[in-house]
């Protein structure tokens, strides 16, 4: 039992970002990932954001929104950077 919960669903980062973006963060690249953030409207892109910017941007505004609420989601496997 977690925190009052019968069940604790486990999704890798790798699978989040394939279920609710359609892409891998860890086999994209930069010019691609912020194509997708511009399709998204959520910044102007510029030339200074990073690789990282971008997949925490996409993952802190489009894929946490979404996650459920009604039971707790373990994320694993995040990228060390």
């Amino acid at each position: 039992m977690v925190f009052g919960f019968k069940k604790l669903e486990k999704v890798s980062y790798k699978n989040i970002f394939l279920k609710y973006l359609k892409i891998n963060p860890f086999n994209i690249n930069k010019k691609k990932l912020s194509s997708v953030v511009s399709k998204l409207y959520f910044i102007n892109i510029k030339k200074k954001n990073n690789f990282d910017d971008y997949i925490q941007i996409l993952f802190d505004l489009y894929i946490f929104p979404k996650i459920s609420f009604k039971k707790p989601i373990l994320i694993y496997d995040f990228p060390e950077s």
